[in-house]
């Protein structure tokens, strides 16, 4: 009997024959933060949406770290929203680069790097 043959496969070493394996009712969170157009301008929107109503910050941070601006927003339904950037900061203003816009929720946050030019 040849040890590199089970039933009517070789055995290759270290790949296997196994039963499949699979995930039924997985259930994949897409992004919940966009920002269009990016890079960003004074026209651009930041769009998101809530599993549940809640109070709701936003945050621009460059890519050293530093805060370049924060603002508690106060309280948004649940479902989708959406912001114009510039009612919130100046966004031709920045100078170019890349940027981390934050959005904090009670339950979550999210982050989303966008472009200044």
């Amino acid at each position: 009997m040849n040890a590199r043959v089970s039933g009517n496969r070789l055995d290759m070493g270290a790949y296997e024959f196994q039963e499949a394996v699979a995930v039924y009712n997985l259930q994949l969170k897409t992004s919940c933060l966009m920002v269009l157009p990016n890079p960003i301008n004074n026209e651009s929107k930041l769009t998101f949406s809530l599993q549940q109503t809640s109070q709701v910050g936003v945050h621009l941070y460059n890519l050293q770290g530093k805060c370049l601006f924060e603002k508690q927003l106060g309280t948004f339904s649940a479902g989708a929203q959406q912001l114009l950037l510039s009612d919130l900061f100046s966004p031709e203003a920045l100078a170019p680069g890349l940027y981390l816009v934050g959005l904090k929720t009670n339950y979550q946050q999210f982050w989303l790097k966008v472009v200044s030019h």
